[in-house]
């Protein structure tokens, strides 16, 4: 673990080499790209949290100029908040394949789908043969 004197020398520093190059860090901020960084988000978002598979390059550009749900066609948004018009990334949740996009209200219908159909095949394999 670092002193508190080595800290603040390294605080000193890079305090005063931030100082001397004020320009390179404005104008660093403002070439940013806002689209690169929400598409490292998105896709980091559906590999880590949702185990999606796949080329999540080609999901993404889907997911970007997507307009209409794939299922009811109803108009998407992309609120932060959650409504049912919501913009969503609809995958099976066994596999972890894209399916396509739709809107949340259809994605949690085809989520309850996906999970009594589960149910239903375990249920079969279950079930002892006669042969």
């Amino acid at each position: 673990m670092p002193t508190k004197k080595a800290y603040q020398a390294n605080k000193e520093y890079y305090d005063n080499y931030r100082k001397e190059n004020k320009d390179y860090y404005k104008n660093y901020i403002k070439s940013y790209d806002k689209e690169k960084k929400y598409k490292t988000k998105k896709k980091s978002e559906w590999k880590c949290s949702y185990k999606m598979k796949g080329d999540l390059d080609q999901v993404y550009e889907y997911y970007k100029n997507a307009t209409n749900c794939y299922y009811c066609n109803i108009k998407l948004t992309e609120e932060k908040k959650l409504t049912s018009t919501r913009k969503c990334m609809e995958h099976n949740h066994t596999t972890g394949y894209y399916r396509c996009i739709c809107c949340h209200a259809c994605n949690c219908k085809m989520r309850i789908i996906d999970n009594n159909f589960t149910k239903f095949v375990t249920s079969l394999k279950s079930i002892p043969t006669l042969l």
